[in-house]
């Protein structure tokens, strides 16, 4: 091949070429503003492959030059390692929500502290934060910003931000970013950044869902001869990702108790808050012969925070994301959840570990931004043990070793459902995804109102129905058969049945289903029910429950099919304790029911009956002292003390907020 050679003349200030040594004559000629800028060399291009020499021996040597590699220091550009005041920013990090625009941020300024010569400035642009601040960055120099789009494009707009000298344009979840861009935002800034200039700015996009033809409509217009990264492949679920689904009948009964379902709690008797669409008789026309419908709506409404609770207790679930359509969505839930263990919600960290069984944050858009980064960060502290969020966090929002998420609804968009499932199996740690799917229509709340129902009329809200809108954010054409109607209300008829099929065309693979009886999963996931609770039915025949015996229990434990959620991916560690705990279940499986033996006969004992563990709490005589959980303001009289010890009335404290 032919060798090329690039010579730099710093006293003439031109740069010139050569061709297996012959003179090609001067290519560039510098500017005085080059003196105290470091010039290195750079081989651009594609399609190719290039060898580079800086030192001798050289193939074709020029009189009068020396090798770069062999350059004195003395000799070289004289930069100052100060960090200059009001320079401009060389690259622009955009995000579509402030709290990945935070996070992103937090994450620059945690790699910049390792660059210190000369050190890195980053800036955060986001609404709701101090303008000053932000503008009193940009006066004083930045190399890196991090922000919105619309509240980066307001300060340049306005002249404070100059963007003249960016070399590298990130598009964080770009697809996000390119449907919330209604305005062009994107494409105005794009010929901004790049208006009169010759030399290169990169322009990178990022997503796990990259290949709309929209997305790929905004590549081609602010790039040429893009190169496509392509890490999984188009709209891949992770490989530690069991990715699950539980269909929700309303036509059929649950299969246990409120006390059963909600094992933990104080209140099980407790009922989920819904979000009033069924309050009051339909105004819709269409809906007048739905009686029916409207019934098994409303029985999905009721059901599936039950069935949260539920299933993350049968799981065992130290921590889990759980996602709601809609913010009144994620209030109701936070609301049942609270109520479940009398509690009025968490009110800040006061000792490290839950308050409760149940307690929960939110994270949604209608809370405040300081609201919603101080939720997230109690549960990345493990203070809380559910996460309450809207599609807010379905992008981005990274929670290390997250092991489950239960998405109570499917969301709106069907690209979500992915970035949703992607929020756990982070890291090569296992994790599991679990989409509680309504096997009839659900009527739901789905505001186009100017207030977007928070002063809808008639209270509780316009009940008749609307057309959603489609993935370019126009309404989908109206379809009688798929209930899509324009009446003018704020509702819609949500069948996650069908959206279900569209997310396995999407994914390109079918999704396991969950039993909803045992939660196990086909061959893929055993129950983590007990074995005597277990009753799956295979061939319309009832599996066989009866003990395993000691030689059939020890191959089970030598080799286990649990998998340990949160733990790394084939884990030796995670196996053996997963292994030892199996061996050990039975055994305390056992000194768990004498514990429940000696406690009845404590109590027969001491005040002549029983009491059963979580249903009752005996009452000692006035003149015992006992010790008691049970606050000051609920405790009763002597006297009253006396009378109840002698009608042997069996009490339950409880104390509701």
């Amino acid at each position: 091949g032919d060798v090329i050679g690039c010579l730099l003349d710093r006293d003439a200030k031109v740069i010139s070429f050569t061709k297996n040594g012959l003179d090609l004559g001067v290519a560039f000629k510098l500017d005085d503003s080059t003196d105290e800028v470091g010039l290195k060399p750079h081989v651009c291009g594609k399609g190719f492959s290039v060898a580079v020499k800086f030192d001798r021996p050289m193939e074709y040597p020029v009189d009068g030059f020396t090798p770069i590699g062999e350059i004195e220091p003395e000799h070289a550009a004289k930069v100052s390692t100060e960090a200059k005041s009001g320079r401009a920013p060389l690259c622009l990090i955009l995000e579509p929500t402030r709290d990945l625009a935070e996070q992103t941020f937090k994450c620059m300024t945690k790699f910049s502290k390792y660059l210190e010569d000369p050190p890195i400035k980053t800036a955060l642009f986001v609404g709701g934060a101090d303008e000053k601040e932000q503008l009193r960055a940009m006066q004083d120099g930045l190399d890196i910003c991090v922000g919105t789009l619309h509240k980066t494009m307001d300060f340049v707009r306005r002249g404070s931000l100059d963007v003249t000298q960016i070399k590298f344009l990130v598009l964080d979840e770009a697809d996000d970013l390119q449907k919330k861009d209604d305005d062009k935002k994107i494409s105005q800034l794009n010929s901004m950044i790049k208006k009169a200039r010759r030399d290169r700015v990169q322009t990178l996009f990022f997503s796990a869902t990259l290949h709309t033809p929209e997305v790929k409509t905004l590549i081609d217009e602010i790039t040429a001869s893009a190169t496509w990264v392509d890490l999984k492949g188009k709209d891949a679920v992770p490989d530690t990702v069991h990715n699950v689904a539980y269909y929700i009948d309303p036509t059929q009964d649950l299969f246990w108790s409120d006390a059963s379902i909600a094992s933990r709690a104080k209140f099980p008797e407790e009922q989920p808050v819904l979000d009033g669409i069924h309050s009051k008789p339909s105004l819709s026309d269409f809906d007048k012969d739905k009686a029916k419908a409207l019934r098994m709506s409303e029985r999905v409404k009721q059901m599936k925070p039950k069935m949260v609770v539920k299933i993350a207790d049968s799981f065992n679930m130290s921590q889990c994301l759980v996602f709601c359509r809609t913010n009144i969505d994620c209030n109701n839930l936070e609301a049942y959840l609270n109520r479940l263990d009398g509690t009025k919600g968490h009110r800040g960290k006061f000792e490290s570990g839950k308050e409760n069984p149940y307690s929960c944050v939110v994270l949604a858009g209608a809370r405040q931004q300081k609201e919603r980064q101080r939720n997230l960060d109690a549960f990345k502290e493990g203070d809380v043990r559910f996460l309450i969020c809207t599609d807010v966090a379905a992008r981005g929002i990274d929670i290390a070793g997250l092991p489950f998420v239960i998405q109570m609804t499917l969301p709106d968009d069907i690209e979500n459902f992915i970035h949703r499932i992607g929020r756990c199996g982070r890291a090569e740690r296992m994790g599991m995804a679990i989409a509680l799917v309504a096997t009839e229509r659900e009527k739901v709340w789905y505001h186009k109102c100017q207030s977007r129902g928070a002063r809808c009329t008639p209270a509780p809200g316009n009940t008749k129905l609307t057309i959603p809108f489609g993935p370019d954010g126009n309404n989908l054409p109206g379809n009688e058969e798929k209930w899509w109607l324009d009446e003018g209300g704020c509702a819609v008829w949500y069948d996650e049945t069908d959206l279900f099929k569209q997310v396995e065309a999407r994914i390109g693979q079918p999704i396991d289903i969950m039993d909803r009886e045992d939660f196990s999963v086909g061959d893929v996931l055993d129950s983590p029910l007990p074995v005597e609770q277990r009753k799956k039915k295979a061939g319309g025949v009832e599996v066989d429950s009866t003990p395993l015996s000691r030689r059939a229990q020890k191959r089970k434990r030598d080799d286990p099919k649990a998998v340990v959620f949160g733990a790394k991916r084939n884990d030796t560690a995670s196996a053996a304790a997963q292994k030892h705990t199996l061996a050990i279940a039975t055994t305390v499986g056992e000194l768990g029911g004498l514990e429940r033996e000696i406690q009845k006969l404590f109590g027969r004992a001491m005040w002549g009956f029983s009491s059963e563990l979580g249903s009752s709490v005996a009452v000692a005589p006035a003149n015992i002292i006992t010790m008691s959980r049970t606050p000051m303001a609920q405790v009763s009289s002597g006297k009253e003390q006396k009378a109840q010890a002698a009608a042997g009335e069996k009490t339950k404290k409880k104390v509701r907020w």
